[in-house]
């Protein structure tokens, strides 16, 4: 029953993250205090770095979501990899990381590690900032 839930639960993840991210696009165009061209570019920034934040954590869930292909998943994250007569990997989990039980019982076991890494599928979100701010021309102004 554990396992039902599990994917129940990384099935509604990945089908809610289009649904999220709207969420939050939306939530930000509801609390902004003008129109885009009239923020500062700080706010505008303000506004992007929360909004980079929530891309951030959906785009990690999908991926997660999608690389687990329904399989028992512990995230963590690589230490230190050591290659002399064959790969050494050392991985740091957190202590509330989900399923650690099973990795527990899995010593001495075959275990497949995939590598899922959320930040592949983020390149240039660092690159969106705001905008400088323009200066009005005022004409019939003497």
């Amino acid at each position: 029953m554990k396992n039902a839930k599990r994917d129940a639960d990384i099935f509604t993840l990945s089908e809610a993250a289009g649904r999220d991210l709207l969420g939050s696009l939306v939530t930000e165009l509801r609390h902004m205090p003008d129109v885009w061209q009239k923020l500062s570019k700080a706010k505008q920034d303000d506004i992007i770095e929360r909004l980079r934040k929530q891309v951030a954590n959906q785009v990690t869930l999908a991926v997660h979501a999608i690389a687990s292909e329904e399989r028992i998943v512990v995230t963590g994250a690589i230490d230190q990899i050591t290659i002399k007569d064959g790969v050494k990997a050392v991985v740091k989990f957190g202590p509330e990381a989900a399923n650690l039980d099973h990795l527990f019982r899995s010593g001495g076991k075959m275990v497949l590690l995939v590598v899922a890494n959320a930040e592949d599928h983020m390149l240039g979100m660092d690159q969106i900032e705001g905008e400088e701010e323009q200066k009005i021309l005022e004409f019939n102004k003497h």
